[in-house]
C-alpha cells in the first residue's frame, strides 16, 4: 500500500519554467529540486489547506441491570425513557446491550457506529500530544575532551501522557453525563463493587479504555495528510464543580461554559499505516454492511457519499479509509439514498 503523503507534487512542472517565477506548485517544486544560492526569500505557500476529524471509540463497559443497580450514579441509566440522555449514555458506553435478548435501544444512538458522535461533534480543542523524541548517548571524554554521540532510544511512544480536551456545553449536558457515568464505572470496578463482562476478565482486558483518532485531510480531495491515535485512554476529570459556582448577578453564565475534560493516555502513533488498518477494521466490526464492503463485496448495500452532497447525509454517514488512495471516504446505507429520493419526489 502507498505511504501517507503530505502533498502530491508533480516534479515534471519544474521543466515548464526556467526562472523562479510561476505558480505555488512551481515554487515548491523548485525548492524540492535544488539549492537556492540567492538571498531572495522564496514565495512558498503555507500548509493551511486542511481540516481535521476527531473520533472517540466506544468503550466496553458492563452496564447491565445487575451492575447499574449497585451504584447510586449508574442506577439512573436504567430509565425506561429510550430517548433520554441517560439511555443514550448507557448504550454509548456499552455497545453490547443492543445485541442482547433485551435488545435495548434508543432513537438517539446508532448501534452500528463504533464512535461516540456527540464527543466528536462537540469537541473544539485537543492539546497535549507528545512530540517524537530520540534519546541519545554520549561516549566518555577522551584526553582532548572529544566525544561521540549515537542514537540511544526509540521513536515509538509507549509512555503515559495527558490530553486536555474542550467540549461545547449544550442542553441536557451530554458530555458531563457520559463522563460522569464512565468515571463512576471505573471507580466501582477498581473497588470491586462492579464486574466487567466475563470475556474481558478472561482476556485481562481493561474495558473502560477508548482510542482517540485525529485525521487531518486535504480540504479539496480528502486525502489524508496526517493521522494520529492514542493507544488507549480514559477520562480522569469531570468538571462538575463549576456548575455550582454562584454569582447572583449572572446566574445563567455557568450553564453555557465550555466543558474541559482530561484523558489519561498510554502510547501514541503518528502517521502509521497500521492506524488506518485498525480504523477500517473497527468500522467493519460494528457495521455488518461495512464489513461486507471491507471484505471486498460489491453488493454491501453501502453507497459512497461525495463531498458535493455530504450535507444532505450528514449524521447518517460512516468513515472509511481508501488504502489505495489514502482518502477518507464517507458511506451511507443505500436505504438512505432511497429515502431521500422518495422524499424528493
Amino acid at each position: 500500500m502507498p505511504p501517507i503523503e503530505n502533498n502530491t507534487i508533480d516534479l515534471n512542472k519544474f521543466t515548464k519554467h526556467v526562472v523562479g517565477l510561476g505558480s505555488n506548485e512551481q515554487a515548491i517544486t523548485n525548492a524540492l529540486y535544488g539549492l537556492n544560492p540567492t538571498y531572495e526569500e522564496q514565495a512558498l505557500p503555507m500548509d493551511t489547506n486542511h481540516k481535521m476529524h476527531i473520533f472517540f471509540t466506544r468503550p466496553q463497559l458492563n452496564l447491565t441491570e445487575a451492575n447499574c443497580i449497585l451504584s447510586n450514579e449508574l442506577i439512573k441509566l436504567l430509565t425506561d425513557n429510550k430517548n433520554s440522555i441517560h439511555r443514550y449514555t448507557r448504550l454509548a458506553l456499552d455497545p453490547r446491550l443492543y445485541h442482547t435478548p433485551a435488545n435495548i435501544k434508543s432513537d438517539l444512538l446508532d448501534p452500528f457506529n463504533p464512535f461516540i458522535p456527540i464527543f466528536s461533534n462537540l469537541c473544539t480543542k485537543i492539546s497535549g500530544w507528545p512530540d517524537v523524541v530520540m534519546a541519545s548517548k554520549a561516549s566518555a571524554e577522551g584526553n582532548l575532551k572529544e566525544q561521540t554521540v549515537v542514537a540511544d532510544g526509540t521513536v515509538d511512544i509507549y509512555n503515559e501522557f495527558q490530553l486536555d480536551m474542550t467540549f461545547r456545553n449544550i442542553a441536557s449536558e451530554p458530555i458531563t453525563t457520559i463522563v460522569g457515568a464512565w468515571m463512576e464505572y471505573m471507580d466501582k470496578v477498581h473497588k470491586g463493587n462492579l464486574m466487567p463482562y466475563t470475556d474481558m476478565i478472561v482476556r485481562r482486558e481493561i474495558d473502560y479504555m477508548t482510542r482517540v483518532y485525529v485525521i487531518v485531510v486535504d480540504e479539496q480531495e480528502n486525502v489524508i495528510k496526517k493521522i494520529a491515535n492514542i493507544g488507549a485512554g480514559f477520562p480522569i476529570t469531570n468538571p462538575m464543580g463549576m456548575f455550582f459556582d454562584y454569582d447572583k448577578n449572572s446566574q445563567h453564565v455557568n450553564a453555557s461554559k465550555d466543558i474541559n475534560v482530561s484523558f489519561k493516555c498510554i502510547g501514541a502513533e503518528y502517521n502509521k499505516h497500521n492506524s488506518m488498518l485498525d480504523f477500517n477494521t473497527l468500522v467493519a466490526a460494528f457495521h455488518p454492511k461495512m464489513k461486507k464492503m471491507h471484505t471486498g463485496s460489491t453488493s454491501s448495500g453501502m453507497v459512497q457519499v461525495h463531498e458535493d452532497v455530504i450535507t444532505i447525509f450528514k449524521n447518517r454517514v460512516y468513515p472509511y479509509i481508501d488504502l489505495a488512495t489514502n482518502r477518507l471516504l464517507w458511506y451511507t446505507d443505500e436505504e438512505n439514498i432511497k429515502f431521500i429520493d422518495k422524499e424528493g419526489n
